[in-house]
């Protein structure tokens, strides 16, 4: 069955229809107008000066090598949780938003080694709970995560042999 209205009761829903639509587009106006404009800038680069400088020398180190060097790669990234594992939420919770300085994967970006690169920050107990328990995800799936004290100069020959 069909409800047919009256040529009054059409306007009269048009009308609302309309002055909904402007209530609605006025109140977003007025939200963004509350809010202001974004915040946000660009960085000037995605590393520090001193991460930078090591990323110019692992890249150097590599040279020649089938390697891709990632940088600020989240862990959650990098390890999964099978599916049925209990309390997977907790689990993910742990390693969400912690990531690793470097990770080097092979041509088809499988991850092969991660890096840390340890400032002093690294010395503070909380920084030193988060290094045992990334150190601890890494070892459980079988990816070296090696530490690298912060340094003008870095010997990194060994991971051309790795």
């Amino acid at each position: 069955m069909l409800f047919r209205l009256s040529t009054e009761s059409m306007v009269l829903l048009y009308v609302f229809c309309f002055l909904l639509l402007i209530a609605f587009f006025a109140l977003k106006f007025l939200l963004r107008e509350k809010l202001g404009k974004f915040p946000y800038t660009a960085k000037e680069s995605l590393l520090s000066k001193t991460e930078f400088d090591f990323y110019k020398q692992l890249q150097q180190a590599l040279e020649g090598m089938d390697y891709t060097i990632l940088i600020k790669s989240g862990i959650k990234d990098i390890v999964q949780i099978p599916k049925n594992t209990e309390n997977k939420r907790g689990w993910l919770n742990r390693i969400d938003k912690k990531h690793v300085d470097f990770l080097i994967c092979d041509k088809d970006l499988k991850p092969l080694r991660a890096i840390e690169l340890d400032d002093k920050t690294h010395n503070l107990p909380s920084r030193i709970e988060r290094d045992v328990f990334v150190d601890e995800v890494f070892r459980s799936v079988s990816i070296p995560l090696e530490h690298i004290n912060v340094s003008s100069k870095y010997n990194l020959d060994h991971l051309k042999k790795s």
